[in-house]
């Protein structure tokens, strides 16, 4: 009789476990694993097989930010990657700094919102607010996103500016934030 009892205790908790608790692990939002292709940990010769040879251009701490020649574009925006790695750990960290966001402010904010967006839709809400702040930022298991936005009028020429940066951080890389 005691076994039939544990049994149906433990079939009533499986029950109760995929009823309430699976749904919430298949929705649950996607974990910052890498940027695009390229995962934590990978080394600079993956990389290069995905965007081409890479060009050192910054440096950051111990690790060494380097560039594909090419920029990437999102919604005729062009920006400029950098991939930073440690020489023990890999990639730890890529930087998307905006070269040209458009003439207008109002087009600044509209491509700053939709980034916004998108970051949400696949990570969900960020851990602040997701108004119009200059930064946004999302914590998962495996890392962070960063998500600079700044814009105003450049008092040298009096045109406007627009400068984004979004920053995927490997928790390995948290310290150096």
């Amino acid at each position: 009789m005691k076994t039939h009892n544990r049994l149906s205790a433990i079939f009533v908790s499986l029950i109760i476990f995929s009823v309430f608790a699976l749904p919430h692990f298949s929705f649950a939002a996607s974990d910052v694993t890498g940027w695009n292709k390229v995962k934590w940990g990978d080394p600079i010769s993956k990389v290069e097989k995905l965007y081409g040879s890479l060009e050192f251009c910054a440096g950051l701490g111990k690790m060494k930010g380097y560039c594909p020649k090419k920029y990437i574009v999102i919604m005729d925006v062009s920006f400029r990657v950098i991939f930073y790695f440690d020489k023990d750990k890999g990639l730890l960290r890529v930087v998307l700094n905006s070269i040209n966001a458009g003439p207008k402010l109002s087009d600044c904010r509209e491509f700053t919102t939709w980034i916004t967006k998108a970051l949400m839709a696949k990570y969900e809400l960020p851990d602040d607010t997701p108004d119009d702040t200059i930064l946004s930022s999302w914590t998962r298991l495996s890392g962070y996103i960063f998500f600079h936005k700044y814009s105003g009028i450049d008092k040298k020429n009096n045109k406007p500016y627009c400068h984004i940066e979004i920053h995927y951080v490997c928790n390995q890389d948290k310290n150096k934030l």
